[in-house]
């Protein structure tokens, strides 16, 4: 949740789909063809009457709702999927060791990012 007084980010979008719905239907005598949200749709209509309930949010509130679509589009992606780390056995270690210590260090950085990429 941003910084919008009380109202969440899924309340400010929820509130201006349904702007965008009613403007839809008084401008155009037009409701939603689909389940897809007003936001996605590609209807022209569909688009200005988006458009415009963002505008009047934007008026009213001073609440940018593509913010908060942004915002719940993030919080909607799944993290990345972390892979384990690989670490290097004793003998790879003794491998690496070539009697300088920066060519040593180099040297199981090569190994770590072969073994992590």
């Amino acid at each position: 949740m941003t910084g919008h007084g009380q109202r969440t980010d899924q309340q400010i979008v929820d509130q201006t789909e349904e702007l965008a719905i009613w403007l839809l239907s008084w401008c155009f005598n037009h409701q939603p063809e689909t389940d897809i949200p007003m936001r996605e749709s590609t209807h022209p209509f569909a688009e200005r009457c988006w458009s415009a309930a963002c505008h009047i949010q934007e008026m009213l509130t001073n609440t940018d709702p593509e913010n908060s679509v942004a915002e719940l589009d993030v919080a909607d992606t799944p993290p990345a999927t972390q892979r384990q780390w690989v670490g290097l056995p004793p003998d790879e270690i003794e491998n690496c060791y070539g009697g300088e210590i920066d060519d040593f260090a180099r040297a199981i950085e090569a190994k770590l990012k072969e073994k992590n990429t």
